[in-house]
């Protein structure tokens, strides 16, 4: 009996384990067939742990772009900000945003600082509330876009969706923000010359959107009045303009209108401290009238970069007008202008020149004539010097710019002038003259002009005549000026000439280890004493870091008839332009017994072998650099008896 009990629990358990085994099977086949998500526009399927988590594994998005996402209600006039990640590179990254606003209004789409890197980035928008139906697409921005776009206008519709998406291999999408507006459809404004309307929200603003500026050029703008002698300054720091976020201090597609008046007998005087356009399309226009939108009235338009500020502009009215515009997709623009009434009557007229300039500019210590007559014919009195005696002149970093400084210098009449450059640094259209007389303005009295781009202590220059000038002429844009001369009054019968260069120097500066002439004879030909060398005796020169511009040192050594030089560099390193020389004999003057020439830097050790029981050693520095320069010596020279196979005869 008991038996039979078993046997039909056994029988029941059996059954259990059967049922079991079915729902175990089962859950595996639901598992394997219902747990995926197929890809309705493409023969695959993804698991639906990965469906709706922000990241497209279907070829087509459609386990992202079917997802019930909540509509974002915006009232008319009311923005809703689209933001990501400032730098995202997540790929396969989906991101959509569903709106919606009342029936009567639609949307208008701005972006701020839209860059997609790769080819397969993406942003779409779309009408409705569906972001995987594919024929509502109205936009598609693709990769490799650089820049902001132009507005986007939803019309015709209460419902839109953006959809930002990352590519499938290398994805870089940079956006600041996307901003959708609910704006009402039956409130434009019509872009007159142009075939666009753009909401009336937006005229204004300070930014334009109408492609011919009309928005903003049209907008009352209030003038500034300026009695005679009076100035209105115009400043933009440099920015680069972005569109108007609050995390931004300037925006794109800048609007920036000055109107400026004064009495009816008087006009304006324009002048440009400071002015770069960075990008092609940042313009500034300048008109008469009081009308920024007249076209017909603009009487000077400046495009983009240029080396140079432009010289005054002169305007013949009692009214004009200025327009700052930045560029649509990026703009770089920085500024000072100043505007001074003044009286149109009483003008400059620039000699030798077609152009005049206002009678208040005249002498004040910057050129405005494209000659510089009005600052070099000002009456500047002269600074006598007794022979011996020196005036110094010294400008540090000064950036003023069309900067003009003239200094007049005379002597008795049996001398002359050595003019020194101790220190000369400039840049852009900086530049010094020197000339003869008592006349700036006369360019037949220059003798010597020293340009821009300067970048080393020019040769000093001399000058035949008790009297003379020197000019310093700053750059029209920006110029910086680090400068000491000393001007000397000297006897140019006394002049030491350089027998190897067209040119002669002060006796005051020969042997003074520092060369003028452009072959070193001021210094090669000193009297240098000899030091002499037992066998396997030493003689070492070791300087570290020391100045080297136009230096000359020479050193002479001798050894026994029999015996010849080893000479190890232990450690040397040169500045671009400085060299040594080594020659046989004693005289560093005779160019015919240099053997070698070494250049730049050498730290290996090497050794030079020299048979000639006399030699001469001369570290050379250039004149091509002003900023004081370094230079490291190691140097070993060793009296050898040398064997026949290493003689140079």
């Amino acid at each position: 009996m008991n038996g039979m009990k078993m046997k039909k629990c056994s029988g029941k358990t059996h059954s259990v384990v059967q049922l079991f085994l079915i729902l175990w099977m089962t859950s595996l086949i639901h598992i394997a067939v219902g747990d995926v998500f197929p890809c309705s526009g493409s023969n695959m399927t993804v698991p639906v742990t990965k469906v709706c988590d922000g990241f497209y594994n279907c070829d087509n998005y459609e386990d992202e772009s079917t997802c019930r996402y909540s509509a974002t209600y915006l009232p008319d006039g009311e923005s809703h900000l689209i933001l990501l990640l400032p730098d995202s590179t997540k790929i396969r990254l989906y991101n959509a945003t569903l709106l919606r606003t009342n029936a009567t209004s639609g949307f208008r789409v701005r972006f701020y600082h839209l860059l997609l890197f790769n080819h397969d980035d993406e942003v779409l928008i779309g009408t409705g509330n569906d972001p995987s139906d594919i024929q509502s697409v109205i936009t598609t921005i693709t990769g490799d876009t650089y820049d902001n776009r132009d507005d986007i206008y939803v019309l015709d519709t209460n419902e839109m969706w953006v959809a930002v998406i990352g590519g499938r291999q290398n994805s870089r999408i940079l956006i600041m923000g996307i901003s959708v507006t609910a704006i009402d459809l039956l409130n434009f404004f019509p872009c007159s010359g142009s075939n666009m309307s753009v909401s009336v929200s937006v005229v204004c603003d300070g930014s334009y959107d109408c492609d011919n500026y009309k928005d903003e050029s049209i907008c009352n703008y209030s003038a500034t009045y300026l009695p005679e002698g009076e100035s209105h300054f115009i400043s933009v720091p440099y920015i680069r303009f972005l569109r108007n976020l609050s995390t931004y201090s300037g925006i794109i597609r800048l609007y920036n209108a000055t109107l400026l008046q004064t009495n009816a007998t008087k006009g304006f005087r324009v002048g440009f401290q400071d002015l770069e356009l960075g990008r092609d399309n940042d313009e500034l226009l300048i008109g008469t009238g009081n009308d920024p939108s007249d076209s017909q009235s603009v009487i000077t338009t400046f495009h983009g970069y240029s080396p140079y500020l432009p010289d005054d502009i002169y305007v013949d009215t009692n009214e004009m007008w200025f327009a700052v515009i930045g560029g649509r997709q990026d703009s770089h623009i920085r500024m000072g202008i100043s505007v001074t009434a003044i009286d149109l009557l009483n003008l400059y007229p620039c000699p030798g020149s077609n152009m005049s300039v206002s009678v208040t500019l005249v002498c004040d210590g910057f050129y405005n004539c494209d000659n510089y007559k009005d600052e070099s014919s000002c009456n500047y009195s002269a600074t006598y010097l007794e022979e011996g005696e020196s005036h110094f002149i010294s400008f540090s970093r000064t950036t003023a710019v069309r900067l003009y400084n003239a200094s007049i210098l005379q002597t008795n009449a049996s001398n002359g002038f050595r003019v020194v450059f101790q220190y000369d640094d400039g840049d852009h259209d900086f530049g010094v003259q020197i000339g003869t007389g008592y006349d700036p303005s006369d360019i037949q009295s220059v003798i010597k002009t020293i340009d821009r781009d300067i970048y080393h202590s020019p040769d000093d220059v001399y000058v035949d005549s008790d009297v003379m000038w020197l000019a310093v002429i700053g750059g029209t844009r920006y110029s910086k000026l680090e400068m000491n001369v000393t001007i000397i009054s000297i006897d140019l019968s006394t002049l030491f000439a350089c027998t190897s260069s067209n040119m002669s120097v002060s006796p005051t500066v020969i042997c003074d280890g520092h060369y003028q002439c452009d072959h070193y004879e001021d210094e090669s030909a000193c009297n240098f004493s000899s030091a002499y060398l037992e066998e396997d005796e030493s003689y070492f020169i070791n300087k570290t870091y020391f100045p080297t511009s136009r230096l000359y040192n020479a050193t002479l050594l001798q050894t026994n008839a029999m015996l010849g030089f080893r000479v190890v560099f232990r450690d040397w390193y040169n500045n671009h332009g400085d060299k040594v020389q080594i020659g046989t004999g004693n005289d560093p003057s005779d160019l015919q017994s240099v053997i070698a020439n070494f250049y730049g830097s050498r730290d290996d050790g090497g050794a030079f072998h020299l048979y000639s029981n006399e030699m001469w050693f001369a570290v050379i520095g250039s004149k091509a650099y002003t900023r004081p320069r370094t230079t490291t010596i190691d140097v070993e020279f060793i009296s050898i008896n040398l064997p026949a196979r290493w003689r140079m005869g």
